[in-house]
């Protein structure tokens, strides 16, 4: 290990002719400066591509001021002309921050340069792997395309990492650090674990944290992406970067932050939902996807799509702008997918019948019956209503059933349980707030149509569908809940001898709610037991700052009393009783 840091060193200087120090004006971050060794990866072409990419998919369609890409983050300052915007830019330095803030608050934890380099390319090189419009690509095209397949965008990151490093041999890594780039991108040490020393197990929370999900790029609204997609959709971000990060200390190989941030941390992972349920889920936009998704889809025959996601010299140049090469085509083969891009230029675009929100257990019951062929099937059982012309009769192939899932950042876990705190007392359970959320995600049904001349017949349908099941068979459960069947009639009640009826009549739920249980149990803190180990911190890894100020504050106040001065102090008049 020690010879390949030998080597690093000797080839600096090298790096230094041909690559100079960059400086690019951020809008989120001010001025990020990257070193020689680290502007290597950045004038690439695999890196380049991230221009035309999207960051917030189809978006941008609604909210105009989200015409961020991966590459349009940064404003260039002192660096030549080709040089990119990148949201990605913004991890990398943040990286780099979380990483010194580390290495200088606790020089015992060992850091050196070499950890400090590869955990900054790692936050370079973790989004390599995006396809077109970002997640609407590996979350809906690639599974329409090659159904049952488990490829995602971070299998994508490695292979033009690797690519990228094939094809600039100006750029040489090491093996064993190239490994551990990639670990530290994948967020757990795999081909990392034979190392010896063994690799520091906290440098992996730091830019895919998979315990929690804070880390540079995620989750947290004090560090890059929603920061970056909150300022460009006109919202405004709350938490302070540089707060979290300075505040950001290694106890037991976690990384944990200071109690006095409780509340912030909470607001990152409020700010996420958020994001994805407001601007990332937005109806329309949704219904953009499926546009896109469906044109892809239709020129794949021609465009071979499916198959550049496991050739990277082919990948390099798949990115949104296949909209446009579908467009000046004259290829007949490609008349459907031309058909519905137009469509989407004209925004003539697929509608949203209704929507429904439920809670993730009950999708179970939902998903095997709302389907297009069911819905399609209670149309034609519904009477149309006089003097309305049926028109055409209702094709499954017009109905889009959308699932979405919604949460925190861990699903049905509560975020919030995984992050460690410390303090400078002992802290009892509950004291950071008793305010939090006991269910930490839901999900989102929406039917859409392709043609919207049915809209109108799709609307009951929608409704009437999930009715034939809105009441569980009395062996159907769910989790730990067995809804109960309800009662045939409503018994008389009987007080004193004397017959009653209620006064009220009992009113039905509508078919597409569901009665949730009360907590049992009140929300836990991260920090229930008394007392637990992430409560004190070392002197040395405090800040210097507090102690000096509070002790300036005391001499200024001996120095301003009268007991200084050699004079008595004031009188005291003795209250008078009116």
């Amino acid at each position: 290990m020690s010879d390949n840091r030998d080597h690093s060193e000797e080839s600096d200087s090298e790096f230094d002719q041909h690559f100079p120090v960059r400086r690019f004006l951020d809008p989120v971050h001010d001025y990020v400066v990257f070193e020689p060794r680290v502007a290597a990866f950045i004038d690439t072409p695999q890196f380049q591509r991230l221009r035309y990419l999207k960051q917030l998919g189809t978006a941008y369609f609604v909210f105009p001021g989200a015409a961020h890409n991966r590459s349009c983050s940064f404003m260039p300052a002192f660096s030549s002309s080709h040089s990119p915007n990148f949201y990605i830019l913004g991890v990398g330095h943040l990286a780099r921050l979380m990483v010194d803030n580390l290495r200088a608050r606790q020089p015992k934890l060992g850091i050196d340069d070499r950890d400090v380099l590869c955990v900054q390319i790692a936050g370079l090189m973790h989004d390599l792997g995006h396809g077109p419009f970002s997640h609407v690509f590996d979350n809906n095209l690639v599974p329409r395309l090659c159904p049952g397949t488990s490829w995602s965008h971070e299998e994508g990151s490695e292979m033009m990492f690797d690519s990228l490093l094939e094809q600039n041999p100006h750029i040489e890594l090491e093996p064993s650090w190239i490994n551990f780039i990639k670990d530290l991108i994948r967020g757990r040490p795999n081909l990392t674990l034979t190392h010896s020393p063994a690799e520091k197990p906290f440098l992996f929370q730091i830019v895919a944290n998979m315990e929690n999900g804070i880390d540079v790029d995620k989750l947290s609204p004090a560090f890059d992406y929603i920061a970056r997609d909150t300022v460009n959709c006109g919202d405004k971000c709350s938490v302070s970067t540089s707060r979290l990060i300075n505040s950001c200390r290694v106890i037991d190989n976690h990384i944990a932050y200071d109690y006095k941030d409780f509340y912030n941390v909470c607001e990152l992972f409020h700010t996420r939902f958020s994001l994805h349920k407001r601007i990332y889920h937005h109806k329309t936009a949704k219904a953009i996807e499926y546009m896109i998704v469906d044109a892809l889809c239709a020129a794949d025959p021609v465009l071979h799509i499916a198959d550049k996601i496991r050739k990277p010299l082919e990948y390099l140049f798949l990115t949104d702008s296949v909209v446009q090469d579908i467009e000046r085509s004259h290829d007949p083969a490609l008349a459907e997918s031309r058909a519905i891009i137009a469509r989407l230029r004209r925004r003539q675009l697929y509608k949203q019948v209704d929507v429904k929100v439920l809670p993730v257990r009950f999708k179970v019951l939902w998903e095997p019956h709302l389907t297009p062929e069911n819905i399609a099937a209670e149309a034609a059982r519904i009477p149309l209503v006089e003097g309305i012309d049926g028109g055409q009769a209702l094709s499954p192939e017009d109905i889009i059933v959308d699932w979405s899932t919604l949460h925190m950042g861990l699903k049905e876990k509560d975020p919030m349980q995984y992050v460690k705190f410390y303090t400078s007392f002992v802290a009892r359970p509950h004291e950071g707030s008793i305010v939090l959320p006991e269910i930490h995600q839901e999900v989102q049904i929406r039917v859409f149509t392709r043609d919207v001349r049915i809209w109108f017949k799709l609307l009951p349908c929608f409704a009437r569908n999930p009715a034939r099941f809105r009441r569980f068979p009395a062996s159907f459960t769910v989790g730990n809940v067995t809804p109960p069947a309800p009662p045939a009639s409503l018994p008389s009640l009987t007080q004193g001898g004397s017959q009653t009826t209620p006064s009220a009549p009992v009113t039905p739920r509508l078919s597409g709610s569901f009665e949730f249980a009360s907590p049992s149990t009140i929300h836990k803190s991260s920090f229930a037991k008394v007392p637990n180990q992430f409560t004190t911190i070392g002197k040395s890894q405090a800040s210097p700052l507090a102690s000096a100020r509070m002790k300036r504050t005391r001499e200024a106040n001996l120095e301003e009393s009268p007991a200084a001065r050699g004079s008595p102090g004031p009188t005291r008049r003795k209250p008078r009783l009116l």
